[in-house]
């Protein structure tokens, strides 16, 4: 009889030690941004909390297409945003790319395992100049990631074909090769600041999803992302007229994949922000191979 009962008690054991090992992601570090600085005459002083997540040293991204585009029998196109979470219980799983007055139309370009479908776009800021969407998330075949500017297309569908299996538009770039890419201007312009989704990569070309889980300035973000810092925790912002980070994950390269009302993060099936009904043309999942 206890033979019987420890052999239970294993196979229980085992079983939920598996079903850990699915549903627990590599615990990411919490990091909590206090911002207290003067960029020209605006004075920045709040709070905010950052979500970091780095995969093991061999990953798979894929990049699925949400909605109206379901019409499509491909593999990664599917109806909601929960279908993926449904398929992807291992993975982190959060949103990808802008959209214009429907959730579910894509602002920029979406190619997805090869075929497009929607077109590039080369729509600019009128006050900057800058393209509203100036970054392409470009993914071979084997879900290795990089990140592309959208300068670099003259012909973009076509050309971005010849080097992406899946790839999509969005914007702005926050960092290349470490140096911030918002300008300060933009802060003492009265920009709002937002909920957040980023993707980076640092000097090893290893990824990152960063979830700013409350309200930030893209210039702040961008400060954070490039500090470095051995450890998580509390991290500073603060200067006056030249800002700087006391920690960070040390990033070389990041861009802004949209937030607010949009952004949705959940790890292993676990919320880290959003909710898992939220409407979006795209999302991506980073995980093991």
């Amino acid at each position: 009889m206890k033979r019987i009962l420890l052999t239970a008690v294993m196979l229980i054991f085992a079983r939920v030690t598996a079903a850990s090992a699915i549903l627990a992601p590599l615990e990411p570090p919490h990091w909590t941004i206090s911002v207290d600085a003067w960029i020209d005459k605006t004075h920045l002083r709040y709070e905010t909390v950052a979500w970091v997540y780095k995969p093991g040293p061999s990953y798979r991204m894929t990049l699925y297409g949400i909605g109206q585009l379901s019409q499509s029998t491909a593999l990664h196109i599917v109806d909601r945003f929960d279908v993926i979470l449904g398929r992807e219980r291992s993975s982190t799983v959060f949103n990808a790319g802008y959209w214009g007055s429907d959730p579910f139309d894509p602002a920029g370009l979406l190619l997805v395992d090869g075929v497009t479908y929607h077109k590039f776009s080369f729509a600019r800021n009128p006050k900057s100049g800058d393209y509203k969407l100036s970054a392409v998330v470009c993914l071979d075949k084997h879900g290795q990631v990089r990140l592309l500017n959208t300068d670099g297309f003259d012909s973009p569908t076509e050309s971005i074909k010849d080097s992406c299996f899946s790839a999509v538009q969005t914007g702005p770039i926050l960092l290349h090769r470490g140096d911030n890419k918002i300008r300060p201007t933009e802060v003492t312009r009265g920009q709002e600041k937002f909920v957040l989704t980023v993707l980076g990569l640092d000097a090893h070309n290893a990824p990152y999803v960063v979830v700013f889980q409350s309200p930030v300035n893209l210039y702040v973000a961008a400060e954070f992302l490039r500090g470095v810092s051995s450890r998580s925790g509390h991290v500073t912002i603060t200067g006056n007229g030249t800002i700087h980070a006391s920690g960070g994950p040390g990033l070389l390269e990041a861009v802004d994949l949209g937030g607010g009302d949009g952004a949705a993060c959940y790890a292993a099936g676990r919320r880290v922000i959003g909710n898992s009904l939220v409407a979006m043309p795209s999302a991506f999942t980073l995980g093991p191979p």
